[in-house]
């Protein structure tokens, strides 16, 4: 399995985990694209920052699922992942996973006060991707730890 293949995988997991979670993820993203499209709307928020201030937290699940792909390698005996790093210990890299979960703290409060006027909706798309975070850097742990569901 490419190390592509083995992103996607966790990628799917990670749509799996939200589909799981379905009684928090459909408010969240309906109340974030509520919030979105409204903000788009208003006469004192300019489009395009809106958009790229909503857009840009995205990269922190990609982020996150790199990291359940780079501290493993996909090729293993049996089709199972195996540490790429042997000298590394599984806390590092679960380490990194969680530091690069909680960036979009700061990512988030540095775009809406970016956004200006569209704050509100910078905050919702904020905590959807955190919690699309989240759902992949379960994914990525458990990819790292080995210890699946």
């Amino acid at each position: 399995m490419s190390s592509f293949n083995y992103f996607s995988t966790l990628a799917s997991g990670t749509l799996e985990s939200l589909g799981f979670f379905g009684v928090v993820t459909i408010p969240l993203f309906l109340g974030s694209a509520f919030l979105v499209g409204s903000a788009l709307y208003r006469k004192e928020a300019k489009p395009l920052r809106v958009l790229v201030a909503c857009i840009v937290p995205a990269i922190i699940p990609i982020g996150v699922l790199i990291a359940g792909v780079a501290f493993v390698e996909p090729q293993g005996v049996g089709g199972e992942a195996v540490p790429r790093f042997m000298g590394l210990s599984v806390e590092y890299a679960q380490t990194a996973v969680s530091v690069l979960m909680f960036l979009i703290l700061p990512l988030g409060l540095a775009l809406g006060w970016w956004a200006r006027r569209a704050w509100i909706a910078v905050l919702a798309s904020t905590i959807w991707w955190g919690w699309v975070s989240f759902c992949a850097g379960i994914e990525a742990t458990m990819s790292i730890t080995g210890n699946w569901l």
